[in-house]
Formats: C-alpha cells, structure tokens, sequence
C-alpha cells in the first residue's frame, strides 16, 4: 500500500536571506532520494514545488544561481514580515522510518525563522 507525505518549509529572514539547497528524503534503510530537483539544478521551481507567498511578502523565494552548497543553483529566501512556503509532495511507504536532510544557510538578521513541517 503505498501513500504519498509532504515536506513543507517556511522561511523568514528581515532583513537577510536563507539559502536552500541539497534536500533529503530517504528510507533510514537507504535507497533512493524522494525529492525531485534536490538541488534546484533545473534553474525553477516549476514542477516540482509548490510555492506560497500568503502574504505577498517582498523579497520572497526564488532560485539562485548564487550561494548554492553544490552545482548552480539553490532556493534563496529573504521574505519579510511574514513566511514563504516552499512543499513537494513525495510517494512514500507506510509504517517506515525516513531520514529528512538538507543544506541550509542563514545569512544573518536579527528576525529569522525556518520551519519544517513533514505531512502525510
């Protein structure tokens, strides 16, 4: 039986920026990764993450071809005032243990949050 869980991540950051990159979703056992476009390598979000700005929040999300951990690109986030939401709805196995890893750069700021919700 197979069912499906979704990583969702918010980020805020007044008046610096968040980047995000490298994301993880694995079985505790090994195997292959979950997330599709990890990396953000294919330059957008389109197709393979959900994004939300309910707040129309300036200097919200976007892929960057600067500060990546690895290859090109990566998600930067410097949303002010309120959170983005970035979500990728993953096939998952249930009754098994998943490992959640990423790369993640604060740039400073003295109002910052990053929040990480798994959901199935």
């Amino acid at each position: 039986m197979a069912s499906s869980i979704t990583l969702t991540m918010a980020f805020r950051q007044d008046p610096s920026y968040w980047a995000l990159d490298d994301i993880s979703v694995t079985l505790s056992t090994g195997g292959p990764n979950l997330v599709q476009n990890p990396g953000f390598e294919t330059g957008s979000l389109t197709g393979y993450y959900a994004f939300c700005n309910p707040s129309s929040s300036s200097a919200s999300g976007s892929v960057s071809s600067g500060n990546a951990h690895s290859g090109t690109y990566c998600y930067y986030d410097g949303s002010v005032g309120n959170p983005d939401y970035l979500s990728q709805t993953m096939a998952a196995i249930p009754n098994n243990y998943y490992t959640i890893s990423f790369w993640l750069w604060n740039q400073g700021g003295p109002t910052n949050s990053a929040t990480v919700i798994i959901s199935g």
